[in-house]
């Protein structure tokens, strides 16, 4: 028997890694996201005014259209 209580032991080495390897792989999918909205924005303040309007948005409808929480379809 070991010398060290059972709410002592170490924790198996995949549990320790487990957590640092999901926040990081949280934070890739976030910076990977935010890049592509990013990119729509850029994308998007290129078009004419006539253009966006075709598309049914205004200048000022960007951040909230490119950046909102839940995309459409």
């Amino acid at each position: 028997m070991s010398d060290i209580p059972a709410r002592r032991r170490l924790a198996p080495i995949g549990s320790l890694l487990a957590v640092p390897l999901h926040a990081a792989w949280r934070m890739l999918r976030a910076t990977t996201r935010h890049n592509q909205r990013s990119c729509r924005a850029d994308y998007l303040n290129r078009l004419s005014d006539e253009q966006l309007a075709r598309r049914g948005l205004s200048r000022r409808d960007i951040p909230r259209h490119v950046f909102r929480r839940f995309p459409s379809a």
